[in-house]
């Protein structure tokens, strides 16, 4: 599309008559999609598909950092942490009362400050790696200002959506 926006596409193949997948008919289900994956594949082996991709590109001698959320859930490791200081029940009752009443999402400010508190860390790679559509979970605003910058600070920018990300 440009020469910052590189658009692509794979088609996998798979036999829909293997004797390892379930019957269809399954509805809204969410992990819908792993029941679409190869009979080959173990979907397991697609977790955390990141860290050892970057553990595999250190090993080549390429230098790989990573920014995200720290969630608690699964804990992954990330270089550049973010959080979301207002998901607590009592603020977050706060933050959409903000949010209703002046259309300021303040979860995603502190977001946004965060970033910029990173900015000159991530800046001048060959190749940046988005994992889902909406990596950082903030209004249209905060999100486009983070994005509009990895894309002019960085050589090439890709986008991987796996699984449900569109749900």
């Amino acid at each position: 599309a440009s020469n910052k926006l590189t658009i692509s596409t794979n088609i996998d193949v798979s036999r829909s008559n293997s004797n390892n997948r379930p019957a269809g008919n399954r509805g809204a289900n969410p992990l819908q999609w792993a029941y679409a994956v190869s009979p080959h594949i173990d979907i397991r082996d697609l977790e955390n598909y990141w860290v050892s991709g970057k553990e595999g590109l250190q090993q080549l001698g390429h230098h790989v950092v990573i920014i995200g959320f720290k969630d608690g859930f699964k804990d992954y490791p990330v270089d550049f942490p973010l959080f979301h200081k207002w998901n607590s029940p009592i603020l977050k009752k706060f933050r959409i009362g903000i949010y209703k009443l002046t259309g300021f999402d303040v979860n995603s400010y502190f977001t946004y400050r965060q970033f910029v508190g990173y900015q000159k860390e991530l800046k001048q790679f060959d190749v940046v790696q988005l994992i889902n559509e909406h990596p950082f979970y903030c209004t249209f605003n905060y999100e486009k200002k983070m994005l509009q910058y990895l894309f002019d600070n960085n050589k090439k920018v890709f986008l991987m959506c796996c699984g449900t990300d569109y749900l």
